[in-house]
């Protein structure tokens, strides 16, 4: 005949083993997987979000100045149309006071980004053009301020917004394209 079976812990079910997993051991696995499910994410998003900025190639002289250009550029037609709309008295002077705040903030970013890139030397002037540009154009948010705080309805002085806007032709005008 044929011999007895051995008793092997996982065959046959000769004993109940529910009781050996520890809750912390479950979390300890669920929390690896977890890391690793979310390590593999961030691989995939980070140059998906962000391309050229961790794992891609350096930005040239052009798309730096580009970018701060679009930026730029859209930030101001966003200004014109909060300050346009509280002339009307389509929003409060709280809303385009917070909408001065930001774009304080974002000028100031588009500063640091044209400062920290070392453009090649025929960017250069650009480049110092253009941060002059951004500098006219803080003022004529001072100005916008001002015009906010005293509730005076009325276009800040046009040489200002003229000023930066020519500094900004004359940037493009000085990029060696």
């Amino acid at each position: 005949m044929f011999p007895a079976p051995l008793a092997y812990p996982f065959i046959g079910g000769q004993k109940s083993y529910a009781g050996l997993a520890s809750k912390k051991g479950v979390a300890l696995t669920v929390g690896i997987a977890a890391a690793i499910i979310g390590s593999s994410f961030l691989i995939w998003y980070i140059p998906q979000s962000s391309p050229g900025t961790i794992l891609g190639p350096p930005r040239g002289d052009n798309e730096v100045i580009g970018d701060v250009y679009t930026r730029h550029n859209d930030l101001a037609t966003n200004m014109e149309m909060k300050f346009d709309q509280w002339k009307n008295n389509g929003t409060g002077s709280n809303d385009i006071s917070t909408q001065i705040v930001s774009a304080k903030s974002e000028l100031e970013q588009m500063r640091r980004d044209l400062n920290n890139h070392q453009p090649a030397q025929e960017w250069k002037e650009s480049y110092s053009i253009y941060m002059r540009a951004l500098d006219d154009y803080s003022a004529y948010l001072d100005a916008v301020e001002s015009k906010v705080k005293a509730n005076d309805r009325t276009d800040p002085d046009p040489k200002l917004n003229q000023e930066w806007r020519g500094l900004v032709d004359q940037s493009v005008a000085a990029m060696p394209i």
